[in-house]
């Protein structure tokens, strides 16, 4: 699932591929991928987290308030 589809907002977005080698990597290597794989997945939900209090935020201001 390709991310940048479903929000639209695809130049925000990177790529960072997840394939294990066929031949096992250093440790160090290793630990950089899982690295580079946490950092990538934290700078999505960040994103996402805002595009969802954009949305509310329109949401909010098209709706009428109740009270």
């Amino acid at each position: 699932m390709h991310s940048g589809a479903l929000t639209g907002e695809e130049k925000h977005l990177a790529m960072v591929t997840n394939a294990h080698p066929l031949v096992p990597e250093s440790t160090l290597k290793a630990g950089f991928r899982l690295m580079l794989h946490g950092l990538s997945a934290e700078a999505l939900h960040g994103f996402l987290c805002e595009l969802k209090a954009r949305h509310e935020a329109e949401r909010g201001k098209a709706l009428p308030t109740q009270g």
